[in-house]
């Protein structure tokens, strides 16, 4: 009983130890790196040239893998950008001058599966900055084997076209190595005996003779379109004027208008108005009239009863009386 429960433990112990050993033994890279696995059978690989041939390892590019213990071993093959600013010096053009130039170039190991057997066999296990040096070696042969073809005022004067020659120029020796040429840019072009600056006054002067006639013929083009601006202005002031003139002359002629009209209408009115009051004044006055015609009317009538009632009172005191008295 004891013995089968020992051996169970053991078979465990056994198979944890093997996984352990596996999953130790698998490795894994970044996307930016290139893991070369050594010492296994020899495989048989198509170059980048399309020929084949056959190498003792394999690759495995931004990934994991397992590698054999005691077999196989790993090592990690780097596919960053490196970049470096780069002199040269003493480099003679195709006319004889001595110059530097200055620039920056940007190179990496072609991740392409073809050119990384190509990098690992160049350089697998070197430092980032070894092959950086080897890959500006190769950039500084270019350079100077394309200047010696070239005027140096030619390539001052056409850096981009320039560029494009050095990376036609790289692009078969860096394929052979595994590289790849990212950017070249020729930032400065110095050269001992001036020549350069020689060139460039003549220019200079020119440019400063074409900036100062531009400035000339823009401040005589500025005072052309200042006067022509200033007579429009003018022009414009003046039709301006005339035509407020105008409408001050049609608004008085309006005004004069309608005020005769209006004094023509209330000369109208003002007439009716004393034909009118003359009509009333003479309605009453003959009301007036009429009322004193009356009131004389009247009064003769009072006086004409007046004089009756005297008549007969005086007949009935006196007429009476003596009546009365003759009757006695």
């Amino acid at each position: 009983m004891w013995g089968l429960l020992i051996g169970v433990i053991a078979a465990v112990v056994v198979i944890a130890l093997i996984i352990w050993l596996v999953a130790r033994q698998y490795t894994k890279v970044g996307p930016n790196q290139v893991l070369v696995i050594s010492g296994g059978r020899a495989r048989t690989i198509t170059m980048a040239d399309g020929t084949t041939r056959k190498i003792g390892y394999r690759i495995a590019i931004g990934g994991g893998t397992l590698v054999k213990p005691l077999v196989e071993q790993a090592e990690i093959l780097p596919l960053d950008i490196l970049s470096a600013d780069f002199e040269i010096s003493d480099v003679i053009s195709v006319n004889g001058i001595n110059a530097v130039v200055r620039g920056t170039a940007q190179v990496k190991l072609d991740g392409t599966e073809p050119n990384v057997y190509l990098a690992a066999e160049q350089f697998l296990g070197k430092s980032p900055s070894e092959i950086l040096d080897v890959a500006l070696k190769t950039v500084e042969g270019a350079v100077r084997t394309i200047i010696g073809t070239m005027k140096l005022e030619a390539i001052n004067r056409s850096r981009k076209e320039f560029a494009a020659t050095v990376n036609t120029e790289l692009e078969p020796v860096f394929g052979g190595m595994g590289l790849k040429l990212m950017s070249f840019n020729l930032k400065e072009i110095q050269d001992r005996q001036g020549y350069l600056e020689a060139l460039g006054k003549p220019k200079i002067v020119e440019a400063r003779r074409d900036a100062e006639v531009a400035e000339a013929e823009a401040a005589r083009d500025a005072l052309i379109k200042s006067a022509e601006a200033q007579k429009e202005g003018d022009v414009a002031k003046l039709r301006a004027e005339s035509e407020v003139a105008e409408a001050a002359k049609a608004f008085e002629i309006k005004k004069s208008t309608f005020q005769a009209e209006i004094n023509a209408v209330k000369a109208v009115a003002d007439h009716s108005y004393e034909l009118e009051r003359h009509k009333q004044n003479q309605v009453v006055k003959d009301e007036e009239f009429k009322v004193k015609l009356l009131e004389k009317t009247m009064g003769i009538e009072l006086e004409e009863k007046e004089t009756l009632r005297r008549q007969k009172e005086l007949d009935a005191t006196v007429k009476l009386a003596a009546d009365a008295e003759e009757y006695r």
